[in-house]
């Protein structure tokens, strides 16, 4: 009986300081990877919010890509050089020559041979038409899907705005008329492609274009 005295003093010793400390038992340790107290959060902690999953983000970059590509947005490109934009004139200029040939056949079928005595008005369409034509073939070329005329795209190069965007019609149109000073100036605007060093011509400055290198 002593001995089995003896060894309760301790847990009585124990008890006795419980309960002098107002029955509180002893903290017992969070659980590992709970931060901080569950009451402390309650009465207003702030508890750790979970990181948002890096999936969030890489769906944001395929959003954001996919809106440049039908804003015709990107890459601008390489520019090209003076004599591969040469090599697409001469393969445009014979293409347009067939379209203008063609326009001129079909005034022909409808209207029938100009005369001397034909009225001006008949003169003037067989004399503009075909031009008007190969124009239009140009301006709907660049500012299609191809962004660029069948020469153009045989050599691999097409036509951009210098932000990267397609061309308006506008511009396009703009673009093809300020050809008409290039060359009024001794040629000067399209030999400036040669010299300067983003490769652009004055009609090229007029209307805002850049020529660059794409894929075919």
């Amino acid at each position: 009986m002593t001995g089995s005295a003896s060894l309760n003093d301790p847990f009585r010793h124990r008890l006795d300081m419980i309960s002098k400390r107002g029955g509180a038992s002893p903290a017992e340790p969070s659980p590992r990877g709970i931060v901080g107290d569950t009451s402390t959060a309650g009465a207003g902690g702030s508890a750790m919010l979970p990181k948002p999953p890096r999936q969030v983000f890489v769906e944001q970059r395929v959003d954001l890509s996919d809106a440049m590509r039908r804003s015709g947005a990107g890459h601008i490109g390489q520019p090209a050089g003076f004599w591969i934009r040469v090599c697409a004139l001469v393969l445009d200029t014979l293409v347009m020559f067939v379209i203008g040939a063609m326009v001129y056949a079909a005034l022909l079928l409808v209207i029938g041979l100009p005369r001397p005595g034909t009225g001006r008005g008949i003169s003037l369409a067989f004399q503009i038409m075909p031009s008007l034509a190969a124009y239009a073939y140009v301006v709907i070329m660049q500012t299609g899907a191809w962004q660029a005329t069948v020469g153009k795209r045989a050599v691999g190069i097409y036509v951009r705005r210098s932000d990267g965007h397609t061309l308006t019609i506008g511009q396009a149109f703009g673009r093809e008329f300020a050809k008409i000073l290039s060359a009024v100036l001794l040629y000067i605007g399209f030999f400036m492609v040669g010299w300067n060093r983003e490769k652009k011509g004055l009609h090229d400055i007029v209307a805002g274009s850049r020529v660059v290198h794409g894929k075919l």
